[in-house]
C-alpha cells in the first residue's frame, strides 16, 4: 500500500509543481486554461497547432484536452510521456468539476482539492467568476495558509501550502 500512496502523492506533487512553475513564469498567466483564445479553437486546430514546439504547448494541450484529445494521440504529437499527459488530463476535469460552481463558491471538499494541485487563488477567482479576496478568505477559514520552508541546500526559501489536517513530512 505505501507504494499506491507514495504513486498518489508524486502525482499531486507534480499537479501543484506544474501550476506554480506557470504563475512562476511572470507572464500574467495564473494557470493552465483560458490562455490566449485557445480555449475558442476547435480540437483539430489545436492539434495542428501542437505540431511545433513551442513556449505555448502546454496551453495548447490542455485546451485540447478539455476538447477530448486522447492522450496517447497527444504523445504521438509532442513526444511527451503519457504520464505527464495524463496528470494535465487529471487538471483538465478538476478544473471541469470547478467550472460547475461558476458564479459561487465551489464546496469545501472541491476547492481544498484545487488548492492541493495547485490552483492559484487569482485563476479560481477568474474562472469561477468571483472576487479573490473571496477565495482567499475562504481557503484561510478552512485552514489552508501559505507557508514558507527554509531549504538547506540553496538557502532559498520555498513557498507551499499547508492543510493541517493531512500535513506530510517534508522530505
Amino acid at each position: 500500500m505505501q507504494a499506491v500512496g507514495e504513486s498518489d502523492e508524486h502525482r499531486q506533487e507534480l499537479q501543484e509543481a506544474f501550476q506554480k512553475a506557470i504563475r512562476s513564469l511572470e507572464i500574467g498567466r495564473y494557470g493552465l486554461g483560458f490562455a490566449r483564445d485557445f480555449n475558442k479553437k476547435p480540437l483539430d486546430e489545436l492539434m495542428n497547432m501542437l505540431k511545433h514546439a513551442s513556449s505555448e504547448r502546454q496551453f495548447l494541450m490542455y485546451e485540447a484536452l478539455r476538447k477530448g484529445a486522447d492522450v496517447e494521440e497527444l504523445y504521438k504529437k509532442t513526444h511527451i510521456k503519457t504520464w505527464f499527459i495524463s496528470q494535465m488530463k487529471e487538471l483538465v476535469e478538476e478544473e471541469e468539476r470547478i467550472l460547475a460552481y461558476k458564479g459561487k463558491m465551489p464546496p469545501d471538499d472541491i476547492l481544498i482539492q484545487a488548492k492541493k494541485d495547485g490552483f492559484a487563488d487569482r485563476y479560481l477567482s477568474k474562472i469561477l467568476g468571483i472576487s479573490e479576496k473571496e477565495i482567499r478568505a475562504k481557503r484561510i477559514s478552512l485552514g489552508i495558509t501559505e507557508g514558507w520552508e527554509p531549504v538547506p541546500v540553496s538557502g532559498v526559501r520555498m513557498q507551499h501550502t499547508t492543510f493541517p489536517h493531512i500535513m506530510h513530512p517534508i522530505r
